[in-house]
C-alpha cells in the first residue's frame, strides 16, 4: 500500500466589498469629481488575481466605463460633456480562481447641476477724483460650495490682469480707487470650493475718475451809472454731472457774511446785478455737482461800483451882453 502526499485544499468566502464607492457627489456643469470613485475588497476573501471593471449606468446594465482608472480600483467617470442630471457607476470585482463569484459595488451617484448665477452692482460710476466712491459688489447663488472671489480690472482698455488698483480683491465686494484719473473696468470670477466645475462670470462695470472741475472765467469787474443793465458771468471746466449754479454779493470780496443773491439769473451762469442804488457790491459764484461727487467750487470776485448819473454843478453864466460885433470876455463854462 503506499500513500501519497497530502493536498491543501483552501476554501475562502467568496470576494466581498468593503469599501464601497461615495454614494452621492454633486459637481457643476462641465466639471469632474475632485475625489475619485474607490472600492477595495475584504482581505481574506476572494482566491486567484483580482481585476477590476467600473461601469458608466445602473447595474447590471451599465457600459463599460470610458474614464480614467476604469479598470483599477479608482475611477474617475468622464462628466465634462454630460448634462445636468444625476448619473450612476458601480464597480465589478473578479477574482480568477475556481468559482468565485464576482462582488458588485453599492451605486455611486454624482449629481450635476447648474452653474451659479452671478448679479454685479452699481454697473457704473462716474466721479472726480477723490471723490466718495461705492463698492463694487456681486451677489451669487446656486451652484454648491463656498463662493470664492477673485477681481480683474482693465484700465483704460488695457489687458485685463488681477485687480490691485483697489481693495478687497478676493471679497465680493471691491473697492476701485478714486485717485487717479482714469477709466477702468471690473468683473468678478465666482468659483465654489468643494463645488468641481462651478464657476461664473459676472457683467463688467466701469469706474471713471475725472479732473474735478475749475473755473475758466470768473465773474468781471466793472463800473456802471445807476439803473444800468449789467450782467456778469462765469465758465468751468471739467468735473461730471449738471452743475448747481449760486450766486453771492457782499460788500467786501469774503464769502463770510456773503448773501445768496436772488436776483435774475442767481441760480445759472450769467447774473444780472441790481443797479439801482449807488454802491460798491462783490459778487462770486459757486458751482456745484453733486452727481460726480465733486468738490463745490468758489469763483474770484467782482467788483461792481454803481455810480450815480452825472449832474452839472457848475452851468454856464445866465446872462452876458456885448455890443455888435463883440466877444464875451469870459468862456460859458460848465
Amino acid at each position: 500500500i503506499i500513500t501519497s502526499q497530502c493536498a491543501e485544499i483552501i476554501v475562502v468566502p467568496d470576494p466581498t466589498i468593503d469599501i464601497h464607492p461615495l454614494a452621492t457627489d454633486t459637481i457643476c456643469d462641465g466639471g469632474t469629481i475632485s475625489t475619485p470613485l474607490t472600492v477595495s475588497y475584504t482581505t481574506g476573501t476572494g482566491v486567484g488575481n483580482v481585476t477590476y471593471q467600473w461601469y458608466d449606468g445602473v447595474f447590471p446594465t451599465g457600459t463599460l466605463g470610458t474614464g480614467t482608472g476604469s479598470t483599477t480600483d479608482t475611477y474617475t467617470p468622464i462628466t465634462s460633456s454630460l448634462g445636468i442630471s444625476s448619473y450612476e457607476y458601480y464597480a465589478i470585482i473578479r477574482f480568477d480562481g475556481n468559482d468565485c463569484d464576482s462582488a458588485v459595488s453599492n451605486p455611486a451617484q454624482i449629481v450635476i447641476i447648474g452653474d451659479p448665477t452671478v448679479s454685479i452692482s452699481p454697473l457704473s460710476q462716474i466721479l472726480c477724483q477723490s471723490a466718495a466712491i461705492d463698492s463694487i459688489c456681486v451677489v451669487a447663488s446656486g451652484g454648491i460650495g463656498t463662493y470664492q472671489y477673485q477681481w480683474w480690472e482693465s484700465i483704460n482698455g488695457g489687458l485685463w490682469q488681477l485687480a490691485t488698483s483697489g481693495t478687497g480683491s478676493n471679497t465680493d465686494c471691491y473697492l476701485p480707487q478714486n485717485t487717479t484719473v482714469n477709466t477702468t473696468e471690473y468683473y468678478c470670477v465666482v468659483t465654489q470650493l468643494g463645488g468641481q466645475g462651478c464657476e461664473v462670470i459676472s457683467d463688467t462695470a466701469t469706474v471713471e475718475i475725472v479732473t474735478g472741475p475749475s473755473f475758466t472765467t470768473d465773474p468781471q469787474d466793472s463800473s456802471v451809472c445807476v439803473d444800468a443793465f449789467l450782467t456778469i458771468n462765469v465758465a468751468y471746466t471739467n468735473g461730471v454731472g449738471i452743475p448747481i449754479y449760486q450766486w453771492y454779493e457782499n460788500s467786501i470780496c469774503d464769502s463770510i457774511g456773503a448773501t445768496a443773491c436772488t436776483g435774475p439769473g442767481f441760480d445759472t451762469d450769467t447774473y444780472t446785478p441790481n443797479t439801482t442804488t449807488p454802491s460798491t457790491m462783490y459778487y462770486f459764484c459757486t458751482i456745484e455737482l453733486p452727481m460726480g461727487g465733486c468738490d463745490i467750487i468758489t469763483s474770484q470776485c467782482a467788483e461792481i461800483i454803481v455810480v450815480p448819473d452825472p449832474t452839472i454843478d457848475i452851468h454856464p453864466l445866465a446872462t452876458d451882453t456885448i455890443c455888435d460885433g463883440g466877444t464875451i470876455s469870459t468862456p460859458l463854462t460848465v
